[in-house]
């Protein structure tokens, strides 16, 4: 059998219009799924809120147990922030709003709420909740463990 090398050579290459077609295709695909891709990463602010404040207070429960002093957690509802007392605070994503339930006699002199966590792995308790348009996530901490929790509702 005898190949020309005219033919080997044609059927290696991509024609321009065959480039085209392709490209063309691959635009049209973007401009139909981006919206649908940044839709879908907005509903998952308030999971990313909600499990980085569970991270932090977990963080900060063991760093109570590790330096055997008692660590206040804020949580600023107006503000939008939270962290450990005297560090930097952490900012919520826009479009979400937290709402917090904890000991009264440990809110700060600004209405920030406080979750102590102790050197014994006990904690204050409390329960933040952080609404997006699509779902509320809670955020429990028990009293007695210091166990924190995360758990999702959907909304309709």
């Amino acid at each position: 059998m005898k190949f020309s090398p005219a033919k080997t050579a044609r059927s290696r290459g991509v024609t321009l219009l065959e480039m085209l077609v392709v490209l063309a295709i691959v635009s049209m695909s973007i401009v139909l799924f981006a919206p649908m891709i940044v839709d879908a990463a907005g509903k998952n602010r308030g999971l990313r809120d909600a499990e980085s404040i569970a991270t932090a207070l977990r963080t900060s429960r063991a760093d109570a147990i590790a330096s055997n002093r008692p660590i206040d957690f804020v949580i600023d509802v107006t503000g939008k922030t939270y962290g450990v007392d005297g560090e930097k605070a952490l900012s919520l994503s826009s479009g979400v709003t937290i709402e917090f339930t904890g000991a009264r006699e440990l809110m700060k002199p600004s209405g920030a709420g406080v979750i102590r966590l102790h050197p014994d792995g006990a904690s204050s308790g409390g329960a933040i909740r952080i609404v997006s348009e699509k779902e509320i996530d809670a955020i429990e901490v028990d009293w007695l463990t210091g166990s924190v929790r995360l758990s999702r509702e959907r909304l309709r």
